[in-house]
């Protein structure tokens, strides 16, 4: 099937900025294809991440692009990074400055909405979208536990890492599980890429336990589901 593609509109933005608008067409359907095309070699453009505070906070992209522009720091132009959840934190992983923001919070495979662990990135000026391998794990007593991700409601068989950045102050989960508070940490839980943080146990909500287990502010939790 043949396809015509067509530049409808472009103009400068700004130096480094340029907005196009495309129209695809084919003997079955019509496509409008709206690019911003950046030039990075440009000293005044650069790419940024936009991080709402708290992270599960939603606004319409209009809005973030206003709420992050100021003298001497104009935005032009803005996208949506990611879908969200129930609770309004984003389903992907995002991470800044060697630093994780968002584990994500979907499965990954085949017959899943999420095929592959791919993620889009700049490096040296270039945009890059590629596979990642993110590893979460916590040792005790010479053993090794995978974690499945962060800051989600948890699935059978998985293994959630809470911490301040959850929505909500408590796990707010069912007692089908078993729940291990981590504290008196001997560094800053800022889940820099590559980084280790020892802690001490300090309380275990056995399976079974109705409590709503409080997430101390700073501080990580973990929690162990067994099998329905």
């Amino acid at each position: 099937m043949d396809e015509l593609s067509q530049v409808n509109q472009q103009f400068k933005v700004s130096a480094g900025v340029t907005y196009q608008d495309n129209r695809i067409s084919s003997s079955t359907s019509k496509q409008a294809a709206r690019v911003m095309k950046v030039n990075l070699k440009d000293r005044y453009t650069n790419i940024e991440l936009g991080i709402p505070i708290p992270l599960n906070k939603l606004s319409k992209v209009v809005a973030g692009t206003l709420s992050n522009s100021a003298p001497g720091h104009q935005v032009v132009g803005a996208i949506n990074g990611s879908f969200f959840g129930p609770t309004g934190l984003p389903v992907y992983l995002i991470a800044n400055n060697n630093q994780l923001v968002n584990a994500g919070k979907l499965p990954i495979g085949k017959t899943e909405y999420v095929n592959e662990p791919i993620a889009f990135g700049v490096k040296n000026g270039k945009g890059i979208i590629y596979h990642y391998n993110l590893d979460l794990h916590f040792e005790h007593k010479g053993a090794t536990y995978p974690i499945t991700t962060s800051n989600k409601a948890r699935a059978t068989d998985e293994l959630i890492l809470y911490t301040s950045g959850n929505p909500s102050q408590y796990t707010n989960t069912t007692p089908k599980g078993i729940e291990v508070v981590v504290e008196n940490l001997d560094s800053s839980l800022n889940m820099s890429l590559g980084s280790t943080v020892t802690g001490v146990v300090t309380k275990i909500r056995e399976y079974g336990d109705t409590t709503n287990t409080l997430i101390p502010a700073g501080i990580s939790h973990r929690e162990k589901v067994k099998n329905y």
